[in-house]
C-alpha cells in the first residue's frame, strides 16, 4: 500500500508541471489599434503597432510596459457587459462626490438661451448616486454628435491565434463593443477595453480621449443640465398655460413644451402663438412620440380636449398596420413621430401642401381620396420619410429625404422595408432642398402599389 501510494504522488508531480506548462496561454506577438475620426470639416486617423522583440514590447523606439498589454487581452477576453454598468464606467457615488465641485466650476460659463445655468443644483445633482444614475445610462441611449469615430483593435499571437473588437460608437468609451463570441458578433459594453486601448496608444492620437473616458465628467454634467433647466422651462410654460399640462399629463409624459411665435404662411396676420409639445405615452414604442401645435390665445390654449380624444385613436391606427408594426418590433431605436397640428393629424395646412405636391409630380388621382379621408388620416414621420396612414389601414410616403449623401449613409440604401429605388422621386412643389416627392401607396401588409 504505501509503495502505491508513493508512486501515485510521484506520478501526481511529475503531470502537474507538465499541464500547467501546456495550460500557458501564448504570449501576444502584435497588437494593431486603426483608430480614425470625421467631423465637419476636419478628421484624425491613427495606425498604431505594437510588437514583441524578444521579451520586450516596442511602440516605434519606444518600451511598451508588459502590463500594458496584458490588461488589454484580458479586457477583450473578460466576459461581456451586454449593457452599460455603472461601476465598469467609473461612476460610483464616491467620484460622483468628488467631482460635483469640479464639474460645476467647469460649466459656470454655461448658458441656455442666454440665460446662467442653476450651478448649485448642478452641483448637487452631481453629486447625488440616486439622481445621477439613469443620466449616466442615458448617456447610451439615443444620442447623436456630429463626428464618426472608429476603432478596431487587432491582438495576435505567437501560435497564430487573433482576438479583434471594434467600435464605431458615439458614445462615451466608444461603448459598446463589437466583439466575436463563437462566430457570433456580440455588444460588449466593457469600459475596461476602451481603456486599456487608450493606455496602449500616443497622446492626442485620434479617439484616445473618448476611450480613456477623459470628458466623463462633462458629459454627466451637461446631460444633467439639460434636466435642471428643461425642469424650469416647464414650470414656466406651465404657469403660462393654466391647467393645460396637467391635463395632458394624464396620458401623457411631456418631454417637451414651448410657446412659440410663428408665422403664418399667406395669412393676414404676421404671427401666431403656438403650444409645441413632444409627448410620449407608455403604451408606444420606445421611440414613438406624439408632436402637438396647439393654439394660443389670450392665455389660453385651444383645443388640448380635441387632442386628447383623438390622439389615442391615431396612434391605435398607425401601430395597427402591420408592416409598421413589425417595423417598429425589428427596430426598437427607431424614431417616429405622429404630427398633430391644431384640430388634426393631417390638417388643413399640410392637406393644401400635399394636393400641391401630388399635381407637381402628376398623381392628381390621388387628392380625391386624401380631401374624403383627411380628417381621420395619420400623419407619420419616420426615418426622414413622411407618410399618411389611411382610415383602412393602407399607408402612402409622401415625401423624404432623398439626396444621394443621405441615402447613402441611410440604412443601407433601405428606406424603412424597401430599397430606395422603389420611391423614384420628382421636385416638390415647393422646390424645398433635399426633399423629394413619391406619391406611392402601400398596403397594409407591406405590399407596394403598382407605379402609375
Amino acid at each position: 500500500m504505501t509503495l502505491f501510494r508513493s508512486s501515485c504522488i510521484f506520478a501526481l508531480l511529475v503531470w502537474l508541471p507538465c499541464q500547467t506548462y501546456s495550460q500557458t496561454p501564448a504570449a501576444v506577438r502584435q497588437i494593431e489599434i486603426t483608430s480614425r475620426w470625421s467631423g465637419l470639416r476636419r478628421s484624425g486617423n491613427a495606425y498604431i503597432l505594437i510588437r514583441k522583440a524578444g521579451d520586450v514590447y516596442y511602440r516605434d523606439d519606444q518600451t511598451i510596459d508588459a502590463k500594458l498589454v496584458a490588461a488589454l487581452v484580458k479586457a477583450v477576453r473578460d466576459p461581456v457587459n451586454p449593457e452599460p454598468r455603472l461601476d465598469d464606467l467609473g461612476i460610483t457615488p464616491a467620484w460622483l462626490k468628488a467631482n460635483a465641485a469640479s464639474v460645476a466650476q467647469k460649466e459656470k460659463e454655461a448658458t441656455i438661451n442666454g440665460a446662467p445655468i442653476h450651478l448649485a443644483e448642478l452641483e448637487s445633482m452631481f453629486a447625488d448616486p440616486v439622481a445621477m444614475d439613469k443620466i449616466a445610462l442615458d448617456l447610451f441611449k439615443n444620442r447623436h454628435t456630429d463626428d464618426y469615430p472608429s476603432v478596431s483593435v487587432v491582438i495576435a499571437f505567437e501560435d497564430g491565434a487573433t482576438l479583434s473588437v471594434s467600435s464605431h460608437s458615439q458614445f462615451a468609451f466608444l461603448l459598446p463593443w463589437n466583439r466575436d463570441d463563437n462566430g457570433k458578433t456580440v455588444a460588449a459594453y466593457n469600459a475596461d477595453i476602451s481603456r486599456a486601448a487608450a493606455g496602449l496608444m500616443p497622446e492626442n492620437s485620434a479617439n484616445r480621449s473618448r476611450l480613456a473616458g477623459e470628458n466623463l465628467d462633462v458629459l454627466l454634467a451637461q446631460s444633467a443640465i439639460y434636466q435642471i433647466e428643461h425642469r424650469y422651462h416647464l414650470l414656466d410654460v406651465e404657469g403660462k398655460t393654466g391647467k393645460t399640462l396637467s391635463l395632458i399629463r394624464s396620458k401623457y409624459t411631456v418631454l417637451s413644451a414651448d410657446l412659440l411665435e410663428q408665422p403664418i404662411a399667406g395669412g393676414a396676420q404676421p404671427e401666431e402663438t403656438n403650444l409645441q409639445l413632444s409627448l410620449r405615452a407608455d403604451y408606444l414604442p420606445p421611440g414613438f412620440s406624439d408632436e402637438v401645435t396647439l393654439s394660443y390665445m389670450d392665455g389660453n390654449v385651444i383645443g388640448t380636449d380635441k387632442f386628447l380624444r383623438e390622439g389615442p385613436q391615431l396612434e391605435k391606427l398607425v401601430l395597427s398596420v402591420p408592416w409598421l408594426k413589425q417595423y417598429t418590433q425589428e427596430h426598437a431605436t427607431a424614431i417616429l413621430r405622429l404630427s398633430y397640428v391644431h384640430d388634426a393629424s393631417f390638417g388643413e395646412r399640410a392637406v393644401k401642401l400635399f394636393c400641391a405636391d401630388m399635381r407637381a409630380i402628376g398623381r392628381d388621382d390621388l387628392i380625391p381620396e386624401v380631401e374624403r379621408t383627411k380628417g381621420g388620416i395619420a400623419l407619420l414621420n419616420v426615418a426622414g420619410s413622411t407618410w399618411l396612414i389611411f382610415p383602412d389601414g393602407h399607408s402612402l410616403l409622401w415625401r423624404y429625404y432623398s439626396s444621394t449623401f443621405l441615402r447613402s449613409r441611410a440604412a443601407n440604401g433601405t428606406l424603412l422595408n424597401w430599397p430606395v429605388s422603389e420611391f423614384p422621386t420628382k421636385p416638390c412643389s415647393d422646390n424645398a432642398k433635399l426633399v423629394g416627392c413619391v406619391g406611392r401607396e402601400i398596403s397594409p401588409d407591406g405590399s407596394l402599389f403598382t407605379l402609375q
